[in-house]
């Protein structure tokens, strides 16, 4: 088992993360590649997450939902295989899965490889149903347990100490009589209902800011919240079953290194569209190492190979030196996998460090012309500074967001 850190680092907490979007575009390369590049930025915050199973379960930095739609319309033929290497909540896979392509995801994240499988799952009925009756069932044994004043089975998963007692009582019968559930697709739609409220219920601020909050929860907050969670789940996949065409592929979806992309044969994918990590922006591990443990996730694997993270930033000169051989080895990996002529959609913001900017746009231009691929356009978004390292960063520039257009010879 794992040991999942809880506690958040020591330095003082910066807001990093590429929030705000929309603006105008900065366009190089050829022009209508770009001009389509410079649309699927141009989204509203917040819209898309309302469309089917886009809004469930939080993910920092996911891709907006509108531009993930607007590039597999754009790019991918009916039936293209459509790749995402760095898959997280599974934003591509559900755009992918509704314009009729062949969605396949991979991700280091184990949460992450559970959640967009969840979330580009084809439910029917009768599957939706029996959901829905065991949450019920669940949340009734639970509420009934903690009434009565039963200890909880078992020792509680580590962050026991982010709950007010009443609601950990609660989380951990609903977590044991979910385990307990004999069916294993109730099981796991009904474990990501629980993960899905652990930040909400607990005294973290949020999933990016591990700081404290002093909270006093209601008893039988966690029971209450967890049905109309469950139904909310139902209705969003009964809206993406309604959303599907006639001639649907599931997603493939599995744990795999963008590095390697093991698990992908050669020359098989028409289209990749991604957002890989932001070079000292999150610590994903740490966001969701919670979870992680609730779940009884090995994380082991993602905590050493996380691309970007800031922990790997902590001595910046090493810090850059891995972020430029991760880069090479996952745009290598791109390359291998990609049929000739197929193309791909990297969407990256530049970063910071002591040492200076790292500048999205020309990093992807070195790791691309090593691994063979062309460079066919960019669109470029201005985006704030929070901090005051970025601010000394970028004093001479501003900080951007890419979207670019890779092909294979």
């Amino acid at each position: 088992m794992t040991r999942h850190t809880l506690d958040p680092p020591r330095e003082r907490r910066r807001k990093l993360a590429l929030t705000n979007v929309g603006g105008p575009a900065e366009r190089r390369g050829d022009p209508a590649a770009a001009a389509e590049l410079a649309r699927a930025l141009d989204v509203e915050p917040g819209a898309g997450l309302d469309r089917w199973t886009h809004g469930f379960h939080t993910w920092a930095a996911r891709m907006h939902p509108d531009t993930a739609q607007r590039l597999v319309r754009a790019f991918a033929r009916p039936a293209a295989v459509v790749l995402d290497p760095f898959c997280g909540s599974g934003t591509v896979l559900v755009e992918t899965l509704v314009a009729g392509g062949r969605p396949v995801g991979r991700d280091l994240h184990p949460l992450a490889v559970r959640l967009a499988r969840l979330r580009a799952a084809i439910v029917p009925e009768s599957r939706r149903r029996a959901v829905r009756q065991r949450a019920r069932r669940i949340a009734g044994l639970a509420l009934g347990r903690v009434r009565q004043g039963h200890r909880p089975p078992g020792p509680p998963p580590p962050g026991a100490d982010l709950f007010d007692p009443r609601t950990l009582a609660e989380l951990a019968w609903l977590r044991a009589a979910i385990l307990d559930d004999r069916d294993p697709f109730v099981r796991e739609s009904l474990s990501l209902v629980l993960s899905s409220l652990l930040v909400k219920l607990s005294c973290r601020r949020s999933d990016t800011d591990p700081r404290r909050i002093p909270v006093c929860r209601a008893p039988g907050s966690a029971v209450r919240l967890f049905v109309p969670k469950t139904d909310e789940l139902c209705r969003r996949w009964k809206s993406l079953r309604e959303a599907l065409p006639e001639r649907a592929f599931p997603a493939d979806v599995r744990v795999d290194d963008a590095r390697l992309l093991r698990s992908v044969p050669d020359a098989s994918v028409d289209l990749v569209v991604t957002s890989p990590p932001y070079a000292n922006v999150y610590d994903y591990a740490d966001q969701h190492a919670l979870r992680a443990a609730w779940l009884e996730l090995d994380d082991a694997p993602f905590r050493a190979g996380e691309v970007g993270a800031r922990r790997s930033f902590h001595d910046p000169r090493r810090g850059h030196d891995r972020w430029e051989r991760d880069g090479r080895a996952w745009t290598a990996a791109l390359a291998r996998v990609l049929r000739p002529g197929a193309r791909a959609c990297i969407l990256g913001g530049d970063g910071a460090t002591p040492l200076g900017p790292v500048r999205f746009d020309e990093c992807l231009a070195r790791w691309t012309a090593a691994a063979g691929l062309q460079l066919a356009a960019i669109a470029s978004q201005r985006r704030p500074i929070f901090d005051e390292e970025t601010r000394r960063a970028y004093r001479a520039a501003d900080r951007r967001e890419h979207l670019a257009l890779l092909a294979r010879p």
